[in-house]
């Protein structure tokens, strides 16, 4: 599969990091036009002030000269809290495609009044997505791979 043109990796990047299609900032990184890529780098930015040149300058480091998306999906694996992981691997390796409120008290048990903040923050950062109107989990193939495999 090819990758997006320079022009649609920005605008796709920008949405998912600036909420809107022109970026701020002079970081122009493009990921290789990869749309999973862009989204995760995009949404791990999202809550980082446009003006806050070190975290900017951290996510281009990471990324590498040679972007590379299994990297970019650790990186952001990475960064995600103790109980962010175990729910995360849970959903990649037993939940996708099952109801979100079947499993909700399955993980309250184990995090109580923590569950919803890191199913929210798996969402946000691209990681998982909760479909309607089953409210069901899903996520990018890639992703589930990479989960599965850890």
């Amino acid at each position: 599969m090819t990758g997006l043109g320079q022009d649609e990796a920005l605008e796709l990047f920008s949405c998912h990091a600036f909420c809107k299609a022109v970026p701020e900032t002079p970081y122009k990184r493009a990921c290789r036009g990869h749309p999973l890529a862009l989204e995760v780098i995009g949404a791990q930015l999202f809550d980082k002030e446009s003006n806050d040149i070190q975290c900017w300058e951290e996510a281009v480091h990471n990324i590498g000269e040679n972007p590379d998306i299994s990297r970019i999906l650790q990186t952001s694996f990475d960064g995600l809290s103790h109980i962010e992981k175990e729910i995360f691997l849970d959903i990649a390796c037993c939940f996708v495609g099952q109801r979100k409120r079947d499993t909700d008290l399955f993980w309250e048990v184990l995090y109580p009044n923590k569950v919803q903040t890191a199913i929210k923050n798996l969402s946000l950062k691209m990681l998982i997505n909760i479909y309607s109107p089953q409210d069901s989990f899903h996520m990018h193939d890639l992703v589930r791979e990479m989960g599965r495999g850890i």
